[in-house]
């Protein structure tokens, strides 16, 4: 099994905030998020976990976070061009802000959402059939290089694309965050992560 076991059980208010970070319903977590708040008026730090999602969810186009992964991961293909180098410097700006990168206080809550994040994407990859899939979809691919491809998105996106355009410090905790989520969720996670690494960089 390429995911390692969890605990499935929940009690959602029992053990605050830890199962509104396992939501994937965007709606469901602005629902709990609002009634806990609704008890906790005077809560600091839920007040900063509201700010926090209504970066990520609060427009029209669903999760910020992932459409802004998406389009880092499109970068990977686009190559680097001299030619469009600042139009490519300007998109990869705007999705390093919209990931809450840039312009951001790197503090607790928001990584305790770039690991919900990270969580929730590696979870879909590890179980999609697509994901899985070789070219073309017409043969299906080990677990083992199922892993390494979730691990080459990882790098390529948090650390390989920013770099090349001046960004490694700035994305350093973020880069940090998906590589802990991806060794605890993945058997064999540090394998894995070492041998696509050494192929990335």
């Amino acid at each position: 099994m390429l995911l390692k076991e969890e605990d499935k059980k929940i009690d959602l208010f029992q053990d605050w905030p830890k199962h509104y970070y396992e939501m994937e319903d965007s709606e469901e977590r602005q629902r709990c998020l609002l009634s806990y708040l609704e008890q906790h008026p005077y809560s600091k730090e839920d007040h900063r976990r509201h700010e926090i999602y209504k970066k990520r969810f609060g427009n029209k186009n669903g999760d910020g976070f992932m459409r802004a992964w998406m389009m880092l991961k499109m970068k990977e293909n686009e190559g680097r061009s001299f030619l469009l180098r600042k139009r490519q410097q300007r998109e990869v700006f705007s999705c390093l802000r919209d990931l809450c990168i840039l312009d951001e206080t790197c503090d607790e809550l928001l990584i305790a959402e770039w690991q919900s994040f990270a969580h929730q994407l590696i979870r879909s990859y590890a179980s999609s059939p697509v994901y899985r899939s070789a070219v073309f979809g017409m043969a299906s691919v080990g677990e083992k290089n199922t892993a390494k491809r979730i691990a080459h998105e990882i790098i390529e996106v948090t650390e390989v694309i920013p770099s090349s355009y001046g960004y490694t410090e700035e994305t350093a905790c973020f880069q940090q965050v998906f590589k802990e989520s991806y060794l605890q969720l993945i058997t064999n996670g540090e394998q894995y992560w070492q041998e696509a690494q050494e192929e990335c960089i």
